[in-house]
């Protein structure tokens, strides 16, 4: 825990029903850990052929059969969205020179779920025993209702913190509170919720690790708060 106290004396510029009043503001924090309730599904898909149009063709039957993978798994079809569909000319290398062999075409699929380790192991088993020939890895965050919730508990610790505090020098100092004349909180330059800015580490997982999969831990996410209150002595 950081503490950072400050006493001054406000003069009736600044409080006009005060005159001489001293203050102390200190700074509360709260710290919460907590696994991430939201998964999603990242998969590539790949194809390449001579012809262009024979390129995307294929691609195009490749997501369908994605698609239909993961609805048979639960997920539904809003859950599911594409994204970076791009075909180009297929570049290879051979004797240190290059030349187009045809087009490689890829598609980007991501489905979100709800993170439990059950519904990890039914996505991986499906892409075991399906026909489905893609490269895939997981991504993890927080949901919208949940970082509502770490943000109302965050504020609540750091409130209490602060309130622990001054307690604790004011009856070490001798002195008395008289009564809170200032709040602040989210008017930073720098937000508060230090962590809630992107997602958990991406856990990779190839058909061939998918065949010895054996399961794997989703690391907890850690957030900070703070606030900064201001209280009259007597």
């Amino acid at each position: 825990i950081w503490t950072i106290l400050i006493i001054t004396t406000v003069s009736s510029l600044t409080y006009a029903q005060t005159t001489d009043k001293t203050t102390i503001e200190i700074k509360g924090f709260g710290k919460v850990t907590t696994l991430p309730d939201l998964g999603f599904l990242n998969i590539e898909v790949t194809t390449t052929h001579l012809l262009f149009n024979k390129t995307i063709s294929e691609l195009t039957t490749k997501t369908d059969k994605i698609y239909k993978q993961l609805e048979k798994v639960g997920f539904k079809k809003e859950s599911i969205k594409t994204d970076n569909f791009r075909v180009q000319p297929n570049r290879v290398y051979d004797r240190q020179k290059s030349y187009d062999s045809g087009y490689v075409g890829t598609q980007i699929i991501v489905a979100e779920f709800e993170n439990t380790k059950e519904k990890i192991s039914q996505i991986i088993n499906s892409f075991i025993e399906g026909a489905a020939d893609a490269q895939f890895n997981f991504s993890f965050g927080i949901s919208d209702k949940k970082r509502t919730e770490l943000r109302n508990d965050l504020v609540k610790l750091a409130i209490n913190d602060a309130y622990t505090l001054v307690k604790l020098m004011t009856e070490t100092t001798g002195r008395q509170i008289d009564k809170m004349v200032e709040i602040k909180y989210g008017t930073f330059e720098n937000h508060n919720l230090f962590g809630f800015g992107g997602l958990n580490e991406i856990v990779p997982i190839t058909m061939q690790e998918a065949q010895t999969f054996v399961g794997f831990e989703v690391k907890e996410l850690s957030f900070s708060d703070y606030v900064i209150i201001k209280w009259t002595l007597k």
